[in-house]
């Protein structure tokens, strides 16, 4: 997974496919609760929670899950290619108005021709579960699956506070040492009189290297 995220960050493709996949992976949703996922959705840090609608949901029960700081990097990302406002991958020209179910594979097949849609959820879960120290309750109402009727009887909370380190340790391990590149930062850092395009912001990782390398001359 991380050999993954390296090549995320650095691909030439479009901004909001690459941001749309990063919040995949470090989510472990599927892939239509990403797609719909609209910024009020979300709280601010810290301790922030990514709350979807029931109607959203497989299962039809509303679903949180806290908000890794390389999430809140990713909500950032898209509020500056968004707007802030409605959708977090909005397509307006498109049937949805938001972002192709099948953006997220094509961009992952570049990357390994044989990498399937629900890879990234069962990577979280395979990871999680050899972790030894994550209860399977915690796991499973991470990928919001349903619990059998008899547990999901007692069970009256989510367990949204005992899945938030869990889910900051997955996204530390998914990153790696590459984290997530701030936009707002590249912004500020790079070209702060710039505008940033919504298709392809890969131009800015071209200024932070001939930055890096004028500075260094």
């Amino acid at each position: 997974m991380p050999e993954l995220w390296q090549w995320l960050t650095a691909v030439r493709c479009d901004e909001i496919t690459r941001q749309f996949v990063m919040l995949l992976l470090l989510s472990a949703k599927r892939t239509g609760e990403v797609r719909f996922a609209r910024h009020s959705w979300f709280t601010e840090p810290p301790q922030a929670v990514w709350e979807t609608p029931a109607e959203h949901m497989k299962m039809g029960q509303s679903h949180r899950v806290p908000v890794s700081r390389q999430i809140a990097t990713v909500v950032d990302n898209m509020a500056i290619l968004s707007g802030g406002d409605g959708c977090l991958f909005s397509k307006p020209h498109t049937k949805s108005g938001v972002i192709s179910e099948n953006a997220a594979l094509v961009l992952l097949k570049r990357f390994n021709a044989f990498i399937t849609g629900h890879g990234a959820r069962a990577s979280f879960k395979g990871w999680a579960r050899s972790q030894g120290r994550y209860q399977r309750d915690t796991i499973e109402f991470a990928l919001a699956h349903g619990l059998p009727p008899l547990e999901a009887a007692y069970m009256r909370e989510d367990l949204l506070e005992e899945r938030r380190p869990m889910m900051q340790d997955w996204a530390d391990f998914v990153t790696g040492d590459a984290g997530v590149p701030s936009l707002r930062k590249l912004r500020t850092d790079i070209a702060p009189s710039a505008e940033v395009a919504s298709q392809d912001v890969g131009v800015f990782f071209d200024w932070e290297r001939n930055a890096k390398g004028n500075r260094s001359g």
